[in-house]
């Protein structure tokens, strides 16, 4: 199954921007096992931001495991799984910003999502949940935690 990202992107809700869009480009990745995304241009009103550059990089990478584990076997005396092999998948983004005059580094939020093999199949309309409600929330919590980064209560 192809996929193609919803593009441009619509922003979460931050004191200070007003209908904030991202628009992406695909990019080379140096990984087939990831793929790449450059933000090309920033829409709505967000002053100061810029879009990816080679001094101030702004991207998403996704990658996939390089080989889906299996679920594990069921001990033939007991039927237990003892040992359930666990899928990765890695979501980040990566994002410059001035820390000083001059001085330039990058912002990575780093997303893992780690699911037991056979969960997938053996349940997953709970994996679903797990998408939803997870996605749901950050997008919902946006306009909180941009300020917990900010000043570090957690109140």
């Amino acid at each position: 199954m192809s996929w193609t990202p919803t593009n441009p992107v619509s922003g979460g809700t931050v004191t200070g921007f007003t209908t904030p869009t991202y628009t992406m480009t695909e990019d080379r990745s140096s990984s087939p096992h990831q793929r790449r995304f450059v933000i090309t241009s920033v829409g709505g009103t967000q002053a100061g931001v810029e879009a990816h550059s080679n001094l101030s990089p702004f991207y998403l990478t996704v990658d996939r495991p390089p080989a889906v584990k299996s679920q594990g076997a069921k001990n033939a005396l007991t039927g237990v799984i003892s040992q359930v092999p666990v899928n990765v998948w890695r979501v980040r983004l990566y994002k410059g910003a001035t820390v000083a005059t001059d001085v330039e580094r990058t912002i990575v939020f780093d997303l893992q999502m780690r699911v037991p093999a056979g969960a997938e199949v053996n349940d997953a309309e709970e994996l679903k949940a797990a998408f939803s409600f997870f996605c749901g929330w950050i997008y919902n919590e946006c306009q909180f935690l941009y300020p917990l980064v900010v000043t570090n209560i957690l109140a």
